[in-house]
C-alpha cells in the first residue's frame, strides 16, 4: 500500500469578475436569478487563492 500526501497553493486571476467570492453565487432560492430578490448579484472576483490537501493511496 502506498501514501502520497500532497499539499498545493493556487493563485488564479482574471481580467474580469470571474471566480466566486464569499458572498458565493447561488441565491436565497437557491438558483443563480431570483424573481423574488431582483436586486441579488452573485459575488463575482477578479483572484482566488487557494490551498489544497490531498491524500492519495494505492492498494
Amino acid at each position: 500500500m502506498t501514501l502520497t500526501f500532497r499539499i498545493e497553493y493556487v493563485h488564479r486571476q482574471a481580467s474580469v469578475c470571474y471566480f466566486a467570492g464569499a458572498g458565493g453565487v447561488t441565491s436565497q432560492t437557491d438558483y443563480t436569478t431570483s424573481v423574488l430578490y431582483p436586486s441579488w448579484r452573485p459575488d463575482l472576483v477578479k483572484s482566488e487563492n487557494r490551498i489544497i490537501f490531498v491524500l492519495l493511496f494505492r492498494l
